[in-house]
């Protein structure tokens, strides 16, 4: 049943990465990073989380926490980055597109799959009324392919608290 509600949940998915790879936010483009951030905020209090967003500074953008209460006793982070490695106009030049077997565009696998992959994974935990963990968070930082000066501590100070830790980053 649940295979079926994922299957059925894919062309949403693949909706959340064309929305996501139609914004350039290569690191450092804070118009793109705001845009895309806004986006991710709106969708995680959509789905129930409490929300938190604090500057990556040195960084352009800001990382967002969202958090879920559970009833289990486990704690799992899910965290992947929204930044991207491409120039501005980026997007406009190399547009979503799909294939038979591919989805194609700046950042589909690196890492925006990643991001729709959680968005639309906790929707799917969601619909199954599943709490069965202590606390889930997820973690979108806007610095990685720069070395992740803006998110380094939030990352290791989020991994300490997890039981469990899942990086959303396909490659």
């Amino acid at each position: 049943d649940l295979y079926k509600q994922a299957q059925a949940e894919q062309p949403r998915c693949l909706e959340t990465v064309k929305e996501l790879v139609s914004v350039d936010t290569g690191t450092g483009q804070e118009k793109g990073l705001a845009t895309v951030s806004a986006l991710l905020v709106k969708r995680l209090k959509e789905l129930g989380a409490t929300v938190q967003t604090t500057p990556a500074t040195p960084s352009v953008g800001d990382n967002i926490v969202g958090t879920f209460k559970g009833s289990g006793s486990k704690n799992f982070l899910l965290m992947v980055h929204y930044d991207t490695v491409f120039l501005p106009g980026t997007a406009a030049k190399r547009p979503f597109r799909t294939d038979e077997a591919r989805a194609y565009g700046p950042g589909v696998a690196d890492a925006k799959g990643g991001v729709a992959m959680i968005l639309h994974a906790l929707k799917l935990l969601k619909a199954q009324g599943f709490d069965g963990y202590g606390t889930l968070t997820v973690l979108f930082n806007p610095d990685e392919e720069m070395g992740s000066a803006g998110s380094k501590k939030i990352i290791a100070e989020l991994a300490a608290q997890n039981d469990y830790v899942f990086s959303y980053e396909p490659p």
